[in-house]
């Protein structure tokens, strides 16, 4: 498969309306968790990369996430599922809680995957992950490829 099919692809994959947006819920009725499509390269996909930049400006609720002593997370997903990590990071807040927005879900999960994408946490104050935000958006348009090489874009 060329390129421009592999381009002609992810637009329409990943187009507004597209059945497989967004990649996670935003409602309990309607589990849905895609956030795995964000680990990879296809972020250097056009369509794909559109839709993350969507994403990232996305500030509907989708979780909640509670820190705890020793730099315990707890995150819990509006469409139902719940996962506890730990951190040794020395800045978790203990005993804070926040709402997780769309775009701090897509900005942790590309910064957790993508060893250059810029740092996020979720358990930040919203003006600190806001801030960061603005960087993941920056950095986004950078991951598109053509023929295996990184353009510019915008």
């Amino acid at each position: 498969m060329d390129c421009l099919s592999i381009a002609k692809a992810s637009e329409k994959l990943f187009r507004d309306g597209s059945p497989w947006l967004p990649l996670i819920s935003t409602k309990q009725e309607s589990w849905r968790d895609r956030t795995e499509l964000l680990h990879y390269d296809l972020i250097a996909t056009t369509g794909f990369n559109k839709h993350v930049l969507k994403g990232l400006a996305d500030s509907r609720v989708v979780g909640n996430v509670e820190t705890a002593d020793e730099g315990h997370i707890h995150f819990e997903l509006a469409h139902g599922s719940s996962t506890t990590m730990t951190t040794k990071d020395p800045n978790v807040p203990p005993n804070a809680k926040q709402v997780i927005r769309m775009s701090d879900w897509y900005a942790w999960n590309l910064s957790e995957h993508h060893d250059k994408a810029p740092r996020f946490q979720m358990f930040w104050p919203e003006g600190q992950r806001d801030a960061a935000l603005v960087q993941m958006r920056a950095w986004v348009p950078t991951q598109i490829r053509v023929a295996g090489r990184s353009v510019r874009r915008l």
